[in-house]
């Protein structure tokens, strides 16, 4: 049996199906055929991405599964929408919430929101303003095509979003010291060293959100 198998058994349990379809908000996925049917939707995506992935693949099919049910009671699919990704480390897998997801999460919450990254290198001049909690930045490139990483900087990222009929406008930044720590601690330093600027994106996002919606 192959570990595809494997998984698609245990993803696809009576156990973990009714598990999946308590997370979504269903009472069980054996008496409930709505609760059934969108247990099924959600497990088959979840399959669909584990197929694409040798290395998930090889990671223990409970751990797959919990991921699966975390994700659920987040209302964050792992499929092809990129809000959801399951990261293989050392043979578990474990779910990240990827920036599209945080976006989604806040965007229920709050009206309006809107989020803005940008790369800052040496020779960049980046003001940053604060008039009444209403935060701008005005930044002027020295080379506007610059995407050497030994000359990065840091990272900005502008949120903004309306909340009880006000606006908002909020400045975070990570500075490259910071964002190489972040990178020396994660488990996938391979997608890093592929895609540095854009996980330094995600990354900044994600403390933008701590700071300002946790």
């Amino acid at each position: 049996m192959s570990n595809i198998q494997v998984i698609e058994q245990n993803v696809k349990s009576p156990k973990a199906m009714n598990r999946l379809a308590m997370a979504l908000g269903f009472d069980d996925a054996q008496n409930d055929e709505q609760g059934k049917k969108e247990a099924m939707k959600y497990a088959s995506s979840v399959l669909s991405e584990v197929e694409k992935n040798q290395s998930i693949q090889n990671c223990r099919p409970e751990s797959i599964v919990q991921c699966m049910i975390d994700a659920a009671q987040m209302r964050v699919a792992i499929d092809g929408t990129q809000l959801a990704h399951l990261i293989p480390f050392k043979g578990v897998a474990t779910l990240q919430i990827g920036y599209r997801g945080l976006i989604k999460k806040i965007s229920e919450y709050y009206d309006g929101v809107d989020f803005t990254s940008e790369t800052v290198f040496q020779g960049d001049e980046l003001n940053v303003s604060d008039e009444n909690g209403f935060q701008s930045y005005t930044l002027s490139r020295k080379t506007p095509f610059n995407n050497n990483i030994n000359e990065l900087q840091g990272i900005l990222v502008c949120i903004s979003y309306t909340k009880n009929g006000r606006c908002f406008q909020k400045i975070t930044t990570l500075s490259k010291a910071e964002i190489d720590k972040i990178k020396n601690t994660a488990k996938t330093k391979n997608v890093w060293n592929d895609w540095f600027t854009e996980k330094a994106k995600v990354a900044a996002l994600k403390r933008a959100c701590k700071i300002h919606f946790s």
